[in-house]
């Protein structure tokens, strides 16, 4: 079970620290993995607004079927447990390369003002 970051929980409100920590134990064990890194950007990462959903980049090893149903899954479990959106964005080292115009600005957000959830020991998000 992948577990919340020491920096993240001093850097995130109570509510916005609890949709975080559903939607890492929600991972399936396979799909955990595969995972490198959670990061939150955007409104959430700035300051918790209730009506503002929550936006996570999940750097993977690989974009498979399977890990991209866990990253739906795990939202949805979120949903389901909470009044809040989760809306993922999963990218593979290899999107880091030459990302599409939608993901390279999600990253460019995520490096600006992004709150590392999770990341694998001996990982980093990327600068």
């Amino acid at each position: 079970m992948l577990r919340l970051a020491a920096q993240a929980c001093s850097r995130l409100s109570p509510e916005a620290r609890d949709v975080a920590e559903i939607f890492l134990r929600a991972l399936p064990p396979f799909a955990g993995g595969s995972v490198r890194a959670v990061r939150l950007y955007g409104g959430q990462a700035r300051r918790f607004e209730p009506e503002t959903p929550f936006d996570l980049i999940v750097l993977v090893d690989d974009r498979t079927l399977e890990v991209r149903t866990a990253l739906a899954i795990a939202a949805s479990v979120v949903q389901a447990e909470t009044t809040h959106v989760v809306e993922v964005q999963s990218a593979s080292t290899d999107d880091l390369a030459s990302p599409p115009p939608g993901l390279a600005r999600a990253l460019a957000n995520a490096r600006r003002e992004g709150v590392d959830l999770w990341v694998r020991t001996g990982s980093s998000f990327p600068a």
